[in-house]
């Protein structure tokens, strides 16, 4: 039964079908745009900002390009602002998602926090209540919930060949992270310091010297269910922590975990946060040479395919696409960062290929939304990270792709809600 009227956006299972659902009761799906953002991005080496200067032109005021941008969206389809947006501008005109990142990572270079540290819980819940009072969160039934990361580094992916079980053994002997690793490897090797060194390749005499030892480097193919079950108990610690912060202040909105990186999450992970997150957020797009799909067969993560089924296998809970999209060829070659990403030669192609992505998730009885990347192109020579490609449902000058937009729309019309 739908709750005739409840106080904030919830999730549930409809029949056989996940849904959210509104405050008044009626079953929705979040289809949304990311980083629709007056702020624009400038060059990272010129400071250009060319969206945030189209926009100045065109507006006279942040909240006259806010209502045109919410009609535009709403006339689309889209009911939902995603992550990395100008939030404030849409509240009262469409659902939104915040993000607050609670750990002290860095998304560039893969560093992690250490999730057991007193340090850390004071971090990340002050953190929340500074961000929960300052965006006027608790009480908005616009809010569909928080992840409380993005695209976090668990495995290895860009960033680092090697899992975070590396970066929690090679802390130094006095953290709590390192303590309580090298404790959970006591238990699970059941003292068997012998097969612990055979597995991480050293040559111990106690296990206090696993513990101060900083030089891991790397392990033998029969310590792969070892150190699955480590990134386990590491992601579980992250997710149960972080689920206790966020309900101390906020016991209402949903909690969307991580947007996790589709192609490169270990099963571990994905198991971690079962019991923590009331929808899983996965970050999915279509790669090079089916890459979406093959990675994670030749690298034993988990598996992409069906619409992300195995996620859902392992958590039993509702997913919600956090990011995927399409880039555009440029005019006269370039912008193909970053890589690995197809570019689709004509507007009406890649408005074709994104109805055919939307057309399958909706198709799925676990998907909740989909969220499109990005609102507008990224800068010509490069963004903050040197991304430089035309993702965006507007150029720089804040003009519709018609043929994209015609496609989204007729896709977006497909919807259950």
């Amino acid at each position: 039964m739908i709750d005739e009227k409840l106080n904030y956006i919830t999730v549930q299972k409809i029949k056989d079908r996940w849904m959210l659902i509104d405050p008044y009761g009626a079953p929705f799906i979040s289809k949304a745009v990311c980083y629709v953002s007056c702020n624009g991005e400038p060059e990272i080496n010129t400071k250009i900002n060319y969206y945030k200067t189209a926009i100045e032109k065109e507006f006279q005021t942040k909240e006259e390009w806010a209502d045109d941008t919410a009609h535009k969206l709403r006339s689309l389809g889209f009911n939902t602002i995603g992550p990395w947006s100008s939030e404030q501008l849409f509240k009262d005109k469409m659902y939104y998602i915040a993000i607050i990142n609670l750990a002290r990572d860095d998304w560039q270079t893969g560093t992690v926090d250490d999730y057991f540290s007193p340090d850390f819980y004071e971090h990340a819940d002050r953190t929340v209540r500074e961000e929960i009072r300052k965006n006027d969160y608790l009480q908005d039934k616009f809010l569909i919930g928080y992840c409380t990361g993005g695209e976090m580094r668990w495995g290895s992916d860009w960033r680092s060949d090697k899992s975070v079980v590396f970066d929690y053994m090679n802390f130094p002997g006095d953290k709590e992270g390192k303590a309580a690793l090298i404790q959970f490897f006591r238990e699970l090797y059941q003292e068997d310091l012998h097969n612990f060194n055979k597995h991480w390749q050293q040559n111990f005499q106690d296990w206090a010297e696993a513990l101060y030892f900083q030089q891991y480097k790397k392990a033998s193919k029969a310590a792969k269910p070892y150190e699955e079950e480590a990134l386990y108990f590491i992601a579980k610690q992250y997710f149960k922590t972080t689920h206790e912060i966020m309900r101390k202040h906020d016991p209402n909105h949903l909690i969307l975990g991580t947007r996790f990186i589709s192609i490169s999450m270990p099963r571990g992970v994905v198991r971690a946060c079962k019991d923590y997150v009331d929808v899983v957020s996965i970050n999915h797009y279509e790669l090079l040479f089916g890459m979406h799909k093959y990675s994670p067969l030749l690298t034993g993560t988990t598996k992409t395919g069906n619409c992300l089924e195995a996620f859902y296998e392992l958590t039993q809970k509702p997913i919600l696409i956090t990011e995927f999209g399409f880039r555009l060829k440029a005019e006269g070659g370039g912008r193909t960062l970053p890589m690995g990403f197809p570019t689709i030669f004509s507007d009406k192609k890649r408005g074709m290929r994104a109805y055919r992505y939307i057309k399958e998730a909706i198709q799925s009885k676990h998907i909740v939304g989909y969220h499109l990347f990005q609102w507008f192109d990224q800068p010509p020579k490069g963004r903050f990270d040197y991304q430089n490609s035309r993702f965006g449902l507007v150029n720089l000058e804040n003009k519709l792709y018609e043929d994209y937009a015609g496609c989204l729309k007729e896709a977006n019309a497909l919807s259950p809600s």
